[in-house]
């Protein structure tokens, strides 16, 4: 936990099936790319015949990254795989989702209806000041608490909350309107963080993924697009996080295919930069 937090850049990437084997009928080119892209081995595709889902670490080209690559057996057609994953986007699928919801199109307080801090971070608040923070913020979010919180109130907390929904809707307007260049600014520390520049290096690394991403002949449409927020148990604090979700989908020779492609464009805790692919 303390090298997520130190380290500046943290991805976590997960692929539940091959890429560029997808439209491929033979199990034994399938298992190659495997072992090729995600260090697959033998004793991993024999659990996956006793249904056991299976792990690995994946190689990356920066020391401050973290890539995992995960494979399970899906009973279920892409349709089916499809529909529970649109679900699962709206909906708390497991004990460590805490509160989930999504954005609208036009983005608007009534979205956050249901988040909440947590009251260890409201009083973290307290004692910010840009470079110098526990809650991940840009240097003008980190202000505004400083000056338009009566810390002394006994409604403090309520002020707070809305606060922090208030500016976390206006930041993803902004991003609804001008995409990348709106993204957050982390002043949380003293050396500041800049998501574009933190999600431009994921997005250009020569790894599997962006390379099946970009594959302009993967015959990939995009059918939908999410933001997404929710509030994860994770490590000693519960994370909100806010991912850009994309869903592709394509015809292949053993029938329709779906890729899902989600990004982090912000985080309250630990993660600085996080990409993910489940196909």
């Amino acid at each position: 936990m303390l090298t997520r937090n130190q380290y500046l850049l943290c991805t976590l990437l997960v692929c539940v099936a091959a890429g560029t084997t997808l439209a491929q009928t033979s199990m034994a080119e399938f298992q190659q790319t495997l072992r090729e892209k995600a260090s697959f081995e033998e004793p991993d595709f024999a659990a996956l015949q006793l249904n056991q889902p299976v792990v690995r670490l994946a190689p990356t080209s920066d020391k401050r990254e973290v890539a995992v690559t995960g494979l399970v057996n899906i009973n279920a057609s892409a349709e089916d795989f499809l529909r529970s994953y649109r679900d699962s986007m709206l909906r708390k699928s497991n004990a460590a989702i805490l509160e989930i919801g999504s954005f609208g199109h036009v983005p608007a307080l009534a979205d956050l209806e249901r988040l909440s801090l947590e009251p260890g971070d409201i009083d973290d608040l307290k004692e910010c000041v840009a470079g110098d923070c526990q809650i991940k913020l840009s240097a003008p979010m980190i202000e505004r608490f400083r000056h338009e919180i009566d810390w002394a109130a006994p409604d403090y907390q309520i002020k707070v909350t809305n606060l922090f929904k208030e500016m976390l809707v206006a930041y993803i307007k902004d991003y609804r309107a001008r995409g990348e260049a709106a993204l957050i600014e982390y002043s949380d520390k003293r050396d500041r963080v800049n998501l574009a520049t933190e999600q431009r290096a994921l997005s250009t690394d020569g790894g599997y993924i962006n390379s099946f991403l970009a594959d302009t002949k993967s015959g990939l449409q995009l059918i939908q697009e999410t933001l997404v927020w929710s509030k994860i148990k994770f490590g000693l604090k519960p994370v909100i996080a806010v991912n850009h979700i994309s869903i592709y989908k394509r015809s292949g020779d053993v029938g329709p295919q779906v890729v899902v492609a989600s990004k982090q464009i912000y985080a309250n805790h630990y993660f600085n930069a996080f990409h993910a692919l489940t196909a």
